[in-house]
């Protein structure tokens, strides 16, 4: 459901990028901690609980086949993304705000 709603923003920024003639570097990349939703938006046959996602989710495959995005695997140490959705140890936590260029407030 992430990757779908990443690649829903992704769209439609590539869609207005193009438009103000900004960007046209494809694909878009993004990342994802979840090795099995990455292998569902290259090929969902085979899986079983595949049928129990809402239709609207698979279009993102498309968005992969034609090269318009691209899902790459993160490994969740790096993925910044976790610093606003999972509690995470203090070391994990200066570690990602450090990644994103910000400083961790001094002690004391």
């Amino acid at each position: 459901m992430a990757v779908f709603e990443a690649g829903k923003q992704a769209k439609w920024l590539i869609q207005w990028l193009q438009e103000v003639e900004i960007f046209e570097n494809l694909p878009f990349k993004i990342k994802c901690d979840n090795s099995a939703a990455i292998t569902l938006t290259k090929n969902a046959s085979g899986h079983s609980r595949v049928k129990h996602t809402d239709i609207k989710h698979h279009w993102i495959r498309e968005g992969v086949e034609t090269g318009d995005i691209k899902v790459t695997y993160i490994p969740s140490e790096e993925n910044i993304a976790d610093l606003f959705t999972k509690a995470l140890p203090q070391p994990q936590f200066e570690k990602l705000v450090k990644m994103m260029g910000l400083h961790p407030k001094p002690r004391g």
